[in-house]
Formats: C-alpha cells, sequence, structure tokens
C-alpha cells in the first residue's frame, strides 16, 4: 500500500493517492479495507494452525514443548502483524489530520 498526501501553501490536503487514483473519502475506505482484509487473513491463519497443527502434533504424540513452540511463534507473529497494521493507520490518519507537506508511507 502507498500513501502519497499534498497539501498545498495553506497546508489543505489537495491530493491523496493511495496506489490508485482517488479522493480523500476513496483513500480512506481503500486503507480500512486493507485493514480488514489483514486482520480477517491473520485470523483465518491463526484458526487454519491451531485446528491442523496442534491436533497433528498431539497425534504424533509430540513433546508438549514442540506445541508450545508453535502456538508462541503464532502468537508472535499475528502481534508482528498487527503492530505493523495499526502503525500504518497511526501514519495515515496523522498525514490526514496534521496535514503535513509531504507525507509518504510504503
Amino acid at each position: 500500500m502507498v500513501l502519497l498526501a499534498i497539501t498545498n501553501a495553506n497546508y489543505e490536503l489537495v491530493y491523496v493517492n493511495f496506489g490508485m487514483n482517488g479522493r480523500i473519502s476513496d483513500g480512506v475506505v481503500v486503507v480500512v479495507v486493507v485493514v480488514v482484509v489483514v486482520v480477517v487473513v491473520v485470523v483465518v491463519v491463526v484458526v487454519i494452525v491451531v485446528v491442523l497443527v496442534v491436533p497433528v502434533a498431539a497425534a504424533l504424540v509430540v513433546e508438549a514443548v514442540v506445541v508450545v513452540v508453535v502456538v508462541v511463534v503464532v502468537v508472535v507473529v499475528v502481534v508482528v502483524v498487527v503492530v505493523v497494521v495499526v502503525v500504518v493507520v497511526v501514519v495515515v490518519v496523522v498525514a490526514l489530520v496534521e496535514k503535513d507537506a509531504l507525507v509518504v508511507v510504503v
């Protein structure tokens, strides 16, 4: 996702490009959709991993340590993804509210 926010001399937001041509409202909608999609994908992946990996590990009589490690890794990945999403959203909101002269987020 690419955000390009440009203001005029009066710091009024005049152009926003979220990887596509569109008005500010379109850009905000795109950000919301991206965040929702990312959250849904993360939830689905976590559910699949928990449903598939844990029973298989238990069926193979794998030590409890391995199961714990898998769960910890999944949790860490989810936390990292959520943090990245939150950071992107915060930067976008700040760019729209503060109306910086030029804000580029990749």
